[in-house]
């Protein structure tokens, strides 16, 4: 006769259980509502007033000339020319303001 007494065989514990939810979106309604594109700001570079470059300015975003600036600028935004600032080269933009 034994002194001890053997444990329970441990239970398996039951796996998880998972219930979808009963109410899910119309699919075709969302995919037919519009989607608007999120725009974010483009952002200015400035070529300060007491600078002087010499190169090439291309990009998206937008610029302002307030120094001296020598070659060529190709943006899809806006370029400001400073009052009291000097380019040389050509300029394709989106939008060009000169002040001054």
């Amino acid at each position: 006769m034994a002194i001890w007494k053997d444990p329970a065989p441990a239970s398996k514990p039951e796996p998880a259980r998972f219930d979808p939810p009963t109410h899910l979106p119309d699919l075709a309604a969302a995919q037919a509502a519009p989607v608007r594109a999120v725009e974010t700001p483009a952002r200015e570079s400035v070529i300060a007033a007491d600078l002087s470059i010499e190169g090439k300015i291309e990009g998206a975003g937008h610029v302002r000339i307030a120094g001296k600036f020598k070659g060529d600028v190709k943006v899809q935004g806006n370029l400001a020319i400073d009052q009291g600032a000097k380019v040389s080269g050509s300029v394709t933009a989106g939008k060009v303001t000169l002040a001054g």
